[in-house]
């Protein structure tokens, strides 16, 4: 996974930090991911909008 890099604080991001994919799944179903972009990108995901769902290409 790639390093992140500054966070954008005038947007009131507090921090960043990478998961795998299921864990990013997960997070969200919780309620501990509730970022807009975040949340779409997972949503996105099932439908193919980054690659194969679980990660593959």
């Amino acid at each position: 996974m790639d390093p992140v890099g500054e966070v954008e604080h005038g947007e009131a991001i507090r921090r960043a930090i990478t998961v795998a994919p299921g864990e990013g799944e997960e997070r969200v179903a919780g309620g501990r991911i509730t970022g807009g972009f975040s949340v779409a990108a997972y949503r996105a995901r099932p439908a193919g909008a980054f690659g194969a769902p679980g990660g593959g290409p």
